[in-house]
Order: structure tokens, then sequence, then C-alpha cells
């Protein structure tokens, strides 16, 4: 009579480990993907209120007859704009909804350009004549990292830009590589 004898070993087999392994991948590669997204459609909201904003005050300059501004500044480590109307020889800025300050939601950033040709007095402010037109310009909303203090102007963002030989806007969601 053979005996024969069950060795019963312990531990797991080789394909459990490596389910579980791709398990964790997995669930850290989507973890990962949301995270660094998280400000995907913040970035897309404001950016879409953004270019609302431009079309209502342009629309504005030639009704009533006004030059206006939009300003986009940093504020206590936040990014903002707000409107202003050329008033009594001055610049004022526009208290009512929807032109005075808008800050951002903590993690988003703006960042303007204005292109050769323009007339603007300063880096940060827009100008919206009283026949509604501008200044080539566009203007990024983009990720900002709150620990480091620095704008992340290397990933996907918004980009809201002006033309003014056919007076348009354009936004287009821009994924840089």
């Amino acid at each position: 009579m053979s005996i024969q004898s069950k060795c019963r070993c312990e531990g797991f087999s080789l394909l459990e480990i490596m389910i579980v392994v791709f398990l964790i991948a997995l669930l850290a590669t989507i973890t990962s993907y949301k995270i660094g997204n998280g400000n995907a459609s913040a970035m897309e909201s404001e950016a879409r209120q953004l270019i609302d904003k431009l079309s209502l005050i342009m629309d504005e300059s030639i009704l009533t007859g006004s030059s206006h501004q939009l300003v986009i500044e940093k504020q206590s480590n936040r990014y903002g704009y707000y409107f202003r109307k050329w008033e009594s020889k001055s610049w004022q800025n526009i208290e009512e909804q929807p032109y005075k300050l808008k800050l951002l939601k903590n993690g988003l950033a703006l960042d303007m350009e204005l292109f050769e040709g323009s007339l603007e007095d300063e880096k940060n402010a827009l100008t919206i004549n009283v026949d509604g037109t501008f200044s080539p310009f566009t203007v990024k909303v983009l990720e900002y990292n709150e620990t480091t203090k620095q704008v992340i102007d290397d990933v996907a963002h918004w980009l809201i830009s002006g033309n003014n030989s056919n007076n348009t806007l354009t936004i287009e969601h821009v994924f840089d590589e």
C-alpha cells in the first residue's frame, strides 16, 4: 500500500497575487485621473462664464457708448476678474452683477495675453471700446497649485480668444503635450 501524502502549502498563488496587484494598479490609475482632472469642469465653467460676460460687456459698450475694461488680478492667492467703466475721466469699478469682482475657485488661475498692436495701458486690463471692438487677446483658465503658488500651464486648459479683425470671441479646450 502506498501512502500518498497531500502537501498543503500555505500562502497565495502567483495568479492570486497578480490579480490583486492589477486591481490595485487599476484603482490607483482611476483615482489619480480623477484627482488630476478635479478642476476640469470648474475650468470649463469659469471659461464659459467669462466669455458670456465679455459678450455682455461688448453689447453694453455699444448700447451705452462707454468704454469698459476686463481686469484680471490675483488677490490673496486667488485669481479673479472684474469689469470697470470709463466715467468722469477715470476708470470706475462696476459693482453690479454680473460685472463686479468674481474670485475663481481655489486651484484655478487666469492668464491674459494682449497681442502686438494692443493699445492697452495695463498688462492685466483689456479695453472694450465704445463700438464693442477690442485689441486681440487670449485668456487662459489654468490650474493653480496653492502649495507651490505656481500656475500649472503644461496640462489641459481653456483658452478664450478675441479677434479684433472680425470682432469675435472663441473658446476652446487645449491639451498640452
